[in-house]
């Protein structure tokens, strides 16, 4: 620009400022977009005054008589999701009937498990069910927590953190396989053979509907570390 005269550079000067100020414009409205997004759905919904009123009628039903009908209320119930939630726990404040109790207890806690994002909390809870046998539930929170792991790695900046979380992804995708092996098939505790010389690794042989599925085991998984 040395050659060209102040009018000219001035010009040029201004149309380059001009741009810059439509790029941070539209970087900010982006940012702006993006914030509102991300609030709404942050936001948690709530139910409709027909959402509220078919929630009633269900928690009502969680005592009726008929056992199908409790069940089939209970199904309602979790549909509606997290919207259901305040309603949930009034009732679970108010009521005296045991067996409602705990159906409500465990869609409270169900739809809590829902909402959760930490992958540490969810793979501690996979663990808790491992532990309790309770497989299929197991694999859902292992998978959901290999899932969480990954995105937190996918935006990490240090590499090292990188590494650390995607082999915790690693690890919980692993004990998802093995809970849903476990779910799927019957263990059968009896048939199972010590390898090796230090005999630190079982071969435990799960009968399922697909045949029987030899599955490596450490002495430490065998115990129940999930």
């Amino acid at each position: 620009m040395t050659g060209l005269g102040p009018r000219k550079r001035i010009t040029i000067l201004r149309e380059v400022l001009n741009m810059l100020r439509a790029r941070v414009g539209c970087v900010v409205l982006w940012a702006l977009l993006c914030g509102a997004v991300l609030a709404e759905e942050a936001t948690p919904k709530v139910l409709d005054d027909a959402g509220r009123q078919k929630a009633a009628a269900l928690l009502k039903d969680l005592g009726h008589d008929d056992f199908a009908t409790r069940e089939d209320a209970e199904k309602g119930l979790r549909a509606l999701g997290l919207p259901a939630l305040p309603l949930l726990k009034d009732t679970l404040a108010k009521t005296d009937d045991t067996e409602v109790r705990l159906r409500i207890e465990r869609l409270v806690n169900d739809l809590a498990l829902e909402a959760e994002t930490d992958p540490d909390k969810l793979a501690a809870l996979a663990r808790k069910e491992a532990l309790a046998k309770r497989y299929e539930k197991a694999q859902a929170l292992y998978e959901k927590a290999a899932a969480e792991y990954r995105k937190q790695a996918e935006r990490a900046a240090d590499e090292q953190v990188k590494k650390d979380l995607a082999a915790k992804g690693d690890q919980a995708a692993a004990r998802q396989k093995r809970a849903a092996a476990y779910a799927g098939g019957k263990r059968d505790d009896e048939n199972v053979q010590v390898m090796g010389g230090g005999g630190n690794v079982r071969i435990r042989v799960i009968a399922g509907a697909g045949g029987r599925v030899a599955v490596a085991e450490s002495d430490d998984e065998a115990d129940g570390d999930w």
